[in-house]
């Protein structure tokens, strides 16, 4: 339990109550300390006497600490805000001024900058509205360089109206100083989908639709769909919401910023949690991306038993040599180029995950993933086996194998196997979720469309087999006996207990 002291209430009689006041959203820093902020307030004859907010920090081994974010003896309310990281390894906390009686302050929302146990100057986010509503305080995220943004409302001179307009700020952490603004039209709404890259930013705008935002401000239309909202799945699917309907969208992906709250919330999922919701924020490169050590790797496994007269070697030849099951129109999940041959070891292989339709390439808007890369480290004509490792800036790091073997007489099974983990670095575990369940997908299409494409080209009277053992199509995740351990793939990849 973590006590937060009461407020105070006295009356015209000079009778005290204990009451408690406001608590903001909690959220939890990089290093696992969670923030929270908190306002005592002391009220005689409904006069703030004095108002003091807080900053709680509950450390990873459970020990809390409040700070003084911000304390007045005048008559007016320090709301709690939103907290996210600076990027520096502390948090930019964020409150609202409410005058009780009297004028409002011009810029009512005050943000600070909180590292190594030690509170900032406070300065103003660029928002003047016609009055505070606690229920709506500014959403900010956090963008590459020491650049943040909020999204609010502020007021603007419509056809010599002072008129409520929705805003999105750019502004530098440190200083406070504004980039810029941009500033929707009048009964327009604008919301933040999330930071890009290049101090850049992805917003809704009501009438507009989608549109992104560059490091000067300068927006550029992404998707012209008045009326809707922009949405990203855990699978990382962006999704056009309206009153009526939902639709998937298409289109070259979006570059997330590399800051480990790009979203309102932190991630897709608005836990609180800071963290960098992407795969991985390392570009694509030849060099090999090896689990990090004394990482525990996992492993999961799909294999297909199939009664033919197709011998392993020429299933090799023509399946796992071309990895055909994965080419353009044969698989929803991720391609390899149609023109795919694997020939020997230090070849590259590269993957482009898709959509669910007219496989186009998928928007992994929430998860900023492109294309991907292994190299072959096996490739044994004997055992009619290929093994890769995943290259720099795949969303995993480790191996996989592919093999073709015969168990009785037209009878063979297809088998492959991957022990991996995330990529090194603070990746979202989320998306690391979200790559396992693509992974053992891609394999289920690919093994279905080898069975299939027997049937239509090589052996009409090609069935599946019965025998539970080798049919695990669907997939298994970290699979439990009989099927393979981690030492039986690792095995398969390198022909040893231990790889690389």
């Amino acid at each position: 339990m973590y006590p937060i002291p009461p407020s105070t209430v006295t009356n015209g009689f000079g009778t005290t109550i204990d009451v408690l006041c406001c608590v903001g959203p909690p959220m939890v820093n990089t290093d696992g300390t969670a923030y929270l902020e908190y306002e005592v307030r002391n009220t005689v004859n409904d006069v703030v006497t004095s108002d003091t907010l807080y900053l709680l920090q509950i450390n990873p081994d459970n020990s809390s600490s409040s700070t003084v974010l911000s304390a007045t003896t005048q008559n007016e309310t320090q709301y709690p805000g939103n907290i996210i990281p600076d990027g520096n390894g502390g948090v930019l906390a964020t409150w609202s001024v409410s005058v009780v009686q009297g004028t409002q302050p011009t810029y009512p929302y005050e943000p600070v900058d909180f590292n190594g146990g030690a509170v900032g100057a406070p300065y103003y986010l660029p928002f003047s509205p016609q009055s505070v509503n606690i229920a709506q305080q500014p959403v900010l995220v956090l963008g590459e360089n020491g650049v943040a943004f909020a999204s609010g409302m502020t007021t603007a001179t419509v056809n010599g109206t002072p008129t409520q307009v929705s805003q999105i700020a750019s502004f530098n952490i440190s200083s406070g100083a504004s980039n810029w603004t941009y500033q929707a039209q009048p009964n327009s709404t604008l919301s933040i989908v999330a930071a890009t890259s290049a101090a850049g930013i992805a917003i809704n705008d009501s009438q507009q639709g989608v549109t992104q935002l560059d490091a000067n401000g300068s927006p550029s239309q992404l998707i012209a769909s008045a009326g809707s909202i922009a949405q990203t799945s855990l699978l990382g699917n962006w999704y056009l919401k309206t009153s009526q309907t939902i639709s998937e969208l298409f289109q070259a992906p979006l570059a997330l910023a590399q800051s480990f709250w790009a979203f309102p919330g932190g991630s897709q999922s608005p836990s609180g949690l800071a963290i960098k919701q992407v795969q991985t924020i390392q570009t694509p490169g030849i060099a090999k991306q090896l689990p990090p050590s004394g990482s525990t790797l996992h492993t999961n496994y799909n294999s297909i038993e199939i009664l033919t007269t197709e011998s392993p070697g020429q299933i090799f030849q023509k399946y796992l040599q071309t990895f055909e099951g994965a080419w353009p129109g044969n698989n929803d999940v991720a391609t390899v180029p149609a023109t795919t041959n694997i020939t020997g070891v230090g070849q590259n292989l590269t993957f482009t995950l898709m959509g669910v339709a007219d496989w186009k390439p998928l928007v992994w808007l929430g998860l900023g993933q492109g294309p991907f890369s292994v190299q072959t480290e096996r490739f044994d004509t004997t055992a009619d086996t290929i093994s890769a490792v995943t290259l720099q800036g795949h969303p995993l790091a480790g191996w996989r194998y592919w093999r073709v073997y015969s168990v009785g007489t037209n009878d063979v099974v297809i088998e492959t196997g991957a022990a991996d983990t995330s990529a090194s670095g603070p990746i979202n575990y989320t998306a690391y979720r979200t790559m396992k369940t693509k992974q053992i997908k891609i394999w289920q299409e690919y093994l279905q469309f080898v069975l299939k494409d027997i049937r239509s080209n090589g052996d009409p009277n090609a069935t599946q087999g019965s025998n539970t053992l080798y049919n695990n199509v669907n997939g298994k995740w970290d699979p439990a006996p009989p099927l393979p351990s981690l030492t039986n793939i690792l095995y398969n990849i390198c022909l040893s207990t231990s790889c690389n």
